[in-house]
């Protein structure tokens, strides 16, 4: 789950983190580029249907997943409906000459389109409702991380930089497929349970152990 970079940016105020009515609304984001690397988005959607469904049918959670997988047809789903939860799968990565992150969607002809952080978080912005981005994408959480360098630099970063979303769930390395999918089931299996985004993270964490390298990314 690979890529590279572009933009530049500006600050937020302080947000405020609030409770949301029932049912919770996840928006599952899945581009599949037919430029890019096919990945195994469809079993992924079914381990977090799965995890999900006892909340779904008890009203709790409703899932949705975006019809038109482009930047602006992201913008067009968060503003015509309130979402509290983005999960994004498919490609990511970070540029280390540039110092950027970036997330892979789809153009209008089905390519790939590369989106930097910035501009991922410039869709984000005037939502309310978005309390929680979870970026199953590599590097989507490497930031330049040194003195002087902007925080916005990565993509989870520009995201809570930029936007009052108040948490962002991303990758600081590559992670493969198989591990991503790991890593979503675990993940919304101990969210479903009633467990806290921090458990459910370190639960995740602890069943990726056998894989090396990439327990930690998460």
């Amino acid at each position: 789950r690979d890529l590279l970079w572009d933009e530049a940016g500006r600050t937020r105020a302080p947000l405020e983190i609030t409770r949301v009515d029932r049912p919770l609304r996840i928006l599952v984001v899945d581009p599949a580029p037919i430029t890019k690397q096919l990945l195994k988005l469809g079993r992924e959607a079914r381990v977090i249907c799965k995890a999900l469904d006892p909340l779904e049918t008890a009203g709790d959670v409703e899932l949705h997943c975006l019809e038109r997988k482009t930047l602006m047809g992201l913008r067009r789903a968060l503003l015509e409906q309130p979402f509290h939860v983005l999960h994004f799968m498919g490609h990511g990565g970070y540029h280390s000459a540039s110092k950027l992150g970036a997330l892979v969607f789809e153009k209008p002809n089905g390519r790939h389109d590369q989106v930097g952080g910035v501009a991922f978080a410039e869709i984000l912005t005037d939502v309310p409702t978005l309390r929680l981005v979870v970026l199953n994408a590599c590097y989507t959480a490497r930031h330049a991380g040194r003195a002087g360098a902007p925080l916005y630099s990565g993509v989870a970063s520009a995201v809570l930089e930029r936007t009052g979303i108040p948490a962002v769930v991303a990758h600081q390395q590559t992670i493969s497929d198989p591990a991503a999918i790991s890593f979503s089931e675990i993940f919304y299996q101990r969210i479903a349970a009633g467990a806290s985004l921090e458990s459910a993270m370190t639960e995740a964490r602890l069943q990726l152990r056998p894989k090396p390298y990439e327990w930690a990314a998460p």
